[in-house]
Order: structure tokens, then sequence, then C-alpha cells
């Protein structure tokens, strides 16, 4: 089977992707900063964004590559955390970028994490597929600069994929474990005014997007989202359903979360009605498209 190389693979994403690609018969390489670590039946290669260091034997290995790598945006929006951002997932693609030139290799298929914060911090109750514009705002320049950087690859790869991520349920971490906390504490309500569009997806069913991009002639952007969105308010009432708890609280009030969180605030108040347009047209079916059934899933 073909040498598949990951970065970002012990991530929230990169984890289960990289057991659901070994249990398919792929041979899988993470790039990462401690090489000299032990991952079963994964090999590792060294590469340093910070330095603009990378094992050569990582890029003539890899037939694909799927890049994940990225500084989390769920942290306080500080000066120092905003670069990091920026600077984790633009100078790490122009690092590959530039790798792929100088060995002059070819890649089968180039696999790039993005984010439906393209499209903005909160574009109401408008549908948003993968042909809408993008938006404004610290997130939506930091994924059409993350896009833009990847197109370099193109000219190195007979396939570039994007997939814009939405929100990630896992029972590992992400937004799910940070959203049930007050719920199950007996304080958890719904944030801002509620209405705001939650695009999320199963984790399983986002790790099946990956290896179906690198199994078929795909190309271009996909949403990497399910295709049933939820209001805040309707994913918390769903979500204290199945954790069994009661939500006695009114909605957090906007100005609340915005001297809690800062700048970062927009993550939680605004929202996008994202669908899975091209995938769905490719043939992908989910696993997870009802909420409850997701929740239960992952508990």
């Amino acid at each position: 089977m073909a040498n598949v190389l990951i970065t970002g693979g012990s991530g929230l994403i990169g984890t289960p992707l990289s057991t659901m690609l070994l249990s398919k018969g792929y041979i899988v390489g993470h790039l990462t900063r401690n090489p000299g670590r032990e991952v079963k039946n994964t090999k590792l290669f060294g590469w340093n964004i910070n330095k603009h260091e990378i094992d050569s034997q990582a890029i003539l290995w890899a037939d694909h590559i799927i890049h994940l790598a990225g500084e989390t945006v769920g942290q306080r929006w500080t000066k120092k955390a905003k670069q990091n951002i920026v600077k984790s997932r633009v100078d790490s693609t122009r690092l590959i970028a530039e790798q792929l030139s100088i060995y002059d290799h070819r890649l089968k298929s180039f696999i790039c994490a993005s984010a439906i914060g393209y499209y903005g911090e909160d574009t109401g109750d408008n549908v948003l597929v993968e042909v809408s514009p993008s938006g404004t705002g610290f997130l939506a320049n930091v994924v059409i600069n993350w896009e833009q950087t990847a197109a370099a690859i193109e000219k190195h790869t007979n396939r570039l994929v994007k997939i814009r991520t939405g929100i990630v349920l896992s029972k590992e971490g992400g937004a799910l474990g940070k959203m049930a906390g007050p719920i199950k504490w007996g304080v958890g309500s719904a944030l801002g005014s509620g209405k705001q569009w939650l695009s999320w997806i199963h984790i399983k069913d986002l790790c099946r997007m990956y290896i179906y991009a690198l199994e078929n002639p795909l190309e271009g952007i996909f949403n990497g989202v399910g295709p049933c969105p939820a209001t805040n308010s309707d994913f918390t009432k769903v979500l204290a359903q199945h954790l069994k708890r009661p939500l006695l609280l009114p909605k957090v009030p906007a100005f609340a979360l915005k001297l809690l969180l800062g700048e970062m605030s927009v993550l939680v108040l605004g929202g996008n009605r994202v669908e899975p347009v091209a995938f769905l047209k490719e043939g992908f079916t989910f696993e997870f498209a009802n909420l409850s059934a997701a929740l239960k899933s992952v508990d």
C-alpha cells in the first residue's frame, strides 16, 4: 500500500486517522518535533517549523501527504497566540511546498486541513457551500492565507484537496469537552443569542472524509462538516439531554463572554451554517448525521 505522511499525526484528528489508515493497510509516517520517540507501526520523521527544517527523507518517502498541523484556535487570542496560529499553518505549508520543489518530488495527493472560519465570524442563517465567498475577521484571514499557501503545492501533486473543517465531536478533546463541562456541573446554558449555527462533524466521519479524499479522484475545496448543523441553543439542549442534566440557567449574555474570552469570543458568539455539498456530490455517506446519535457514540 501507499506511504501516507501526516503532519499533526498525534493530534485530535491525526491519531484516529492514523489508526484507520493502518487498519486499511497503508504505511503511515508522521512529521514530528520529537522523532526520537516511538509510535506503534508508524515511521517518525523530524521537522522544526521555526528553524525551517524538515527531514528530506520524509518528503522523498511520501506518496501522499495529509497536512493537519496547526496551533489550536481555542485559546485566548493574545498577540503571540495569533502569530502562532498563523505561523503554524502558513509557515508549515510553505516549508512543505519548498521541500517538494527542492527535491522535485511529485505526490499522488496532498490533502490539507482548512477551516470553515473561511466564511467569516458570523454569517447568520445563510447556507454556505464550497463556492460561497470568503468572510472577514481574523480567522477568515488565517484560512485565506493558509489555502493560498497550499495552492503552491498544486504543481507538485496529482491532486490537491482542502477540507474546511467545522466543530469536531470527539471524546478525546476539542470543543465538545468544553461545551459539556458546564452542563455536567449544572451550570450549562446556551451562549449569546443561541441562534448562531454550529456546523459539527463526528470525528469518525471526518477521518473517513480524509480517507475518501485519499482513495478517490477528488480535487479542490470540500466542507468537512456533517449534513445537519444545529443552532447553539438546539445543540446545547440535545447535549444536556444526552448528559441527563437540566438546563436551569438563562442564556449567557454576549457581553459576559466578551469580557471572559476577549477577541476569541467570536468562536462562540458567531456561527456558520455550512453544508458538505461537494462531498455529498462525490458520493460520500455519513455514519453520524444525527446529532443525538453522534453524541452517544463519543460518550
